[in-house]
């Protein structure tokens, strides 16, 4: 097979410029004759790796009214013959030029070309494209919501849908992972305890709203009663070892803080709303035992424990405020009545799964009497060798160079597995 040497790529209308391009892709991939199927546009074939990016080259070479006819032509190419199994390897190309030209068109008929017997390769192939054009924003989030509820759509592919979906629209993300809450909650329960495919999509979400549109709303709907579909986000976010996320408190509310990187946040001014999130986030604990110590004039180390592990070791602001606003967020609002008179320098609170808080302060606090001789650095080290299974080693790192926050995690500790 080949193509007519007469063809001008530059004056062809669009019905002509498909119908070249439809056997010239035929020819190479059917009949391979390699770059000669491109007559009289072969020069410009073999010069890359990819087919795609060979055409990129000839359409480079166009006048402008030209390429609009050229993007014209290969949406109807896609919608032609993009269900035919047997053009599979051209329509693959078409999709790879359109995005390498970045041609908004192909998203009108990127849905059109899925079907509910495909193998998943058409479907990657077109959520990959409107993500590449995520630029075009009103086009990309229909053509993803078209491809979500096509038949072709099933939960295997719900976290590249959504992730796609937050680049395309990241404003509106707490929305997308509302819709795709179901299908995401039956992947979850498809996945063997070691994957890490959560967390994949968990991270990449987060790479495609940023940080600053991480709000206490948005926290607040993920953690309410009702919402368990999107509980898995939450607990990669923040719950699992080594969460993407921390809440760190401040004096005025909280701070979201990159794990891998606490010099990237964004600050939440709603401590009491947020206390109330933090709350249902601790529920899934057995118990949480918050420890604070604080020496002379320097500023109070608090020390968190949930379960058996120490998760949570940092200084806060010099303040009864501050302290009774950390304690608050992790224990939640109602232990605020039991800290409004309680000594600033040392205490440990304790809650467990459905009972009352208990919070010892001052004298009440039962300390082992070895405490005195874990105050230098050897001791400390060794003390917390003993418990490395229970405590990060950027934590225990932590602790045994600062002596106030190697007295709250001791207590925190001791406290926790005396309780």
């Amino acid at each position: 097979m080949s193509t007519p040497p007469t063809f001008d790529a530059n004056t062809a209308d669009t019905r002509r410029i498909g119908r070249w391009l439809g056997t010239a892709l035929d020819g190479y991939f059917k009949d391979d004759i390699g770059r000669w199927a491109f007559r009289p546009l072969e020069q410009h074939i073999g010069l890359h790796d990819d087919l795609a990016d060979d055409l990129c080259a000839i359409y480079d070479s166009l006048a402008a009214s030209a390429q609009a006819r050229w993007r014209t032509a290969i949406c109807d190419l896609l919608a032609f013959h993009g269900r035919d199994i047997s053009k599979r390897e051209s329509t693959r190309a078409l999709i790879a030029f359109a995005v390498l030209i970045r041609s908004p068109e192909v998203l009108d008929v990127l849905p059109g070309i899925l079907s509910g017997e495909d193998d998943g390769e058409l479907l990657h192939l077109a959520v990959g494209a409107a993500t590449a054009l995520a630029s075009q924003t009103e086009a990309s989030l229909e053509c993803l919501e078209r491809i979500r509820t096509s038949p072709a759509f099933t939960s295997h592919y719900a976290g590249l849908i959504l992730v796609a979906l937050c680049h395309a629209d990241p404003d509106n993300w707490l929305r997308h992972v509302k819709a795709l809450a179901i299908p995401m909650g039956e992947l979850a329960s498809q996945l063997s305890p070691e994957s890490t495919a959560l967390r994949f999509y968990a991270s990449n979400i987060l790479d495609a709203i940023s940080l600053s549109r991480v709000s206490h709303a948005s926290l607040t709907a993920l953690s309410a009663p009702g919402s368990d579909g999107l509980r898995w986000l939450l607990k990669e976010w923040f719950q699992e070892d080594q969460s993407l996320l921390r809440l760190r408190p401040t004096a005025f509310g909280t701070r979201i803080v990159l794990r891998a990187d606490d010099s990237i946040c964004t600050e939440l001014h709603h401590s009491h709303d947020l206390a109330a999130f933090q709350a249902g986030r601790l529920r899934a604990f057995r118990r949480t035992t918050v420890a604070w110590e604080c020496a002379g004039l320097n500023r109070p180390r608090v020390a968190v424990c949930n379960d058996d592990a120490l998760t949570e070791l940092t200084s806060i602001e010099a303040s009864r405020e501050a302290l009774v606003t950390t304690i608050s967020n992790f224990l939640g609002p109602h232990v605020i009545g039991q800290l409004e008179s309680f000594p600033m320098r040392r205490g440990v609170a304790i809650i467990s799964a459905g009972e009352i808080p208990i919070v010892r302060t001052g004298n009440e606090l039962r300390v082992p009497e070895n405490r005195l001789l874990r105050t230098n650095y050897t001791d400390r080290v060794r003390y917390l060798s003993k418990r490395s299974q229970h405590v990060s080693y950027s934590l225990r790192r932590f602790a045994i160079n600062d002596r106030g926050a190697f007295e709250a995690a001791a207590m925190a500790l001791d406290a926790h597995s005396t309780a």
